[in-house]
């Protein structure tokens, strides 16, 4: 995201998915031209998400081994 950012000066057309081979899936999404979120998906169905919004980032999680919202 920092790269495609660097590149446009724009987070807007940087999203992505990747499966993984071992079970999973790591979605990123741009939010606007100021933020993204990196969001994973793990074989036990937790989602984990990263998200920077204006120079701010923050973590949070749901299902699998997530306990009381954080990882």
């Amino acid at each position: 995201m920092e790269s495609c950012f660097t590149d446009a000066e724009t987070y807007d057309g940087c999203e992505s998915t990747v499966e993984n081979p071992n079970g999973g899936v790591v979605a990123v999404a741009p939010d606007g031209t100021a933020g993204y979120t990196v969001t994973a998906t793990s074989k036990s169905l937790g989602t984990f998400s990263i998200t920077k919004a204006d120079d701010v980032t923050s973590r949070a999680c749901d299902g699998g081994s997530c306990v009381d919202n954080t990882w």
